[in-house]
């Protein structure tokens, strides 16, 4: 593995393209290279950042007028190969502006599409030794939008997996008073202290079929997964703290193991407070897959705003 893993560092180890989007039976209907800032369309006004590496960057993001995320950003993707947690053959993969590349040779591969469903997408293409990756944010005119991350396979024809780590951060009307909930047999339930939630299946038909949501007063986020689940696809899990500017991730080194996001859930309130989400699912590759060109891996959460 170190002979791959220097393979990984020259760049050369073989990867497979990312096919253009459409993705989720959305067309895009016109693209550009993109540098509008802020988006501001059908309700939405959405200041944005090709960040240093953390990918396409959203802050002080609102809705007909009102304030929903202050922050939202793909922190990295965990990258392990079997035999898992195992130092040798683990990579942190971060989206770094310096590794937005083709398949134009634009200053930035990011893109601005039009979708036949009315809404509109930003998105970026992303090499990362070894790897390539599109991180997609898009939007609809009613208030639902989808946070979205392509993965291209690639790297050792080995068993491994894919764990994105995406982070948003709250602000439903404001940074304070914020709420979290979860639904559950007894319906929705509040949240009151840091913890770390699984996806356990359930969803509220009445919400848009949604398993969480973040709300203050009448306002609210609901959202849930909207991961392609493959035959080892892991259900996802969130983290939910109270939002801390210096809990982002533990390390930018692209070989640190220690990504443990759990650390951050240490008891704090998360009852009217400044909400910060975590999201998480595994994804897994294996030499079949490889070898057969499967279709790349479709990752993220879908979102629907309520009371706006």
């Amino acid at each position: 593995m170190k002979g791959r893993r220097l393979l990984r560092v020259l760049f050369v180890l073989c990867v497979t393209a990312l096919s253009t989007l459409p993705i989720l039976s959305h067309i895009p209907t016109a693209r550009a290279v993109f540098s509008n800032n802020p988006i501001v369309r059908s309700g939405w006004t959405i200041p944005w950042n090709v960040s240093l590496d953390d990918g396409i960057q959203l802050y002080n993001v609102s809705y007909n007028g009102v304030l929903l995320l202050r922050d939202a950003r793909l922190a990295g993707i965990i990258v392990n190969y079997y035999p898992f947690y195992n130092q040798a053959c683990y990579f942190y993969d971060e989206l770094r502006s310096a590794w937005i590349g083709p398949p134009n040779p634009a200053p930035y591969a990011l893109y601005y599409d039009n979708l036949t469903a009315g809404g509109f997408q930003i998105r970026g293409y992303y090499e990362v030794p070894g790897y390539d990756y599109q991180q997609i944010w898009r939007f609809y005119p009613d208030g639902h939008f989808l946070a979205l991350l392509q993965i291209g396979r690639g790297g050792c024809n080995e068993i491994h997996y894919y764990e994105p780590h995406w982070r948003l951060d709250f602000a439903i009307g404001s940074d304070v008073r914020n709420i979290i909930l979860q639904y559950q047999t007894v319906g929705w339930v509040p949240i009151r202290q840091e913890t770390i939630l699984n996806d356990t299946g359930m969803r509220d038909s009445s919400h848009m079929f949604t398993s969480w949501e973040v709300a203050q007063g009448s306002r609210g986020v609901f959202f849930t997964p909207t991961d392609i689940q493959e035959t080892l696809w892991t259900p996802g899990t969130i983290i939910v703290v109270q939002d801390h500017a210096n809990e982002i991730e533990k390390s930018h080194l692209p070989d640190q193991v220690d990504q443990d996001l759990s650390s951050y859930v240490n008891g704090e309130s998360v009852f009217r407070k400044d909400i910060a989400v975590w999201y998480m699912s595994r994804h897994y590759d294996t030499p079949f897959l490889q070898t057969n060109l499967a279709a790349p891996v479709l990752t993220g959460l879908v979102f629907y705003a309520s009371g706006y």
